[in-house]
């Protein structure tokens, strides 16, 4: 685990970055609650109208932490999504904070891990599958 930066500083503002192989321990999560799963995140875009759309009903409005062109997001579910970027694996460095916030689910397949981004410049939820070495942020859900 490691905070954006490598400053402390940031704990607070977005949490830890950890890498899949820590989400796998099922330790991230306090007691009641899990890392959501490639189904919880699927279930939250379906329910907030798609994949084209929900990414904006979950980032946070304004541009205090969203760097410009963050216009579309509403943040009508209080989910206030933060763009914490996420930490490359090959050179320890955090990349796209400000543009981009990422998000690990708790489903692997194809030796792969799925993941969500949301970013500044568009409405979508973009969920795919990335390398489990990659530094994401984690949001928790309640049993």
């Amino acid at each position: 685990m490691s905070w954006v930066y490598n400053d402390s500083g940031n704990k607070d503002l977005y949490g830890g970055m950890y890498n899949f192989y820590a989400v796998s321990t099922n330790k991230l999560a306090p007691v009641g609650w899990h890392v959501p799963s490639e189904t919880d995140w699927t279930y939250l875009s379906t329910y907030l109208g798609g994949f084209n759309k929900s990414g904006s009903e979950l980032k946070e409005t304004g541009t205090t932490h969203w760097n410009f062109s963050n216009s579309d997001a509403t943040n009508s579910t209080g989910f206030t999504a933060l763009p914490g970027g996420y930490r490359s694996f090959t050179s320890g460095d955090y990349n796209t904070v400000g543009t981009w916030g990422c998000w690990w689910s708790s489903t692997m397949s194809d030796g792969n891990a799925w993941r969500v981004i949301l970013t500044n410049t568009s409405s979508a939820f973009d969920f795919k599958q990335d390398i489990l070495k990659y530094g994401f942020s984690v949001r928790c859900i309640k049993d």
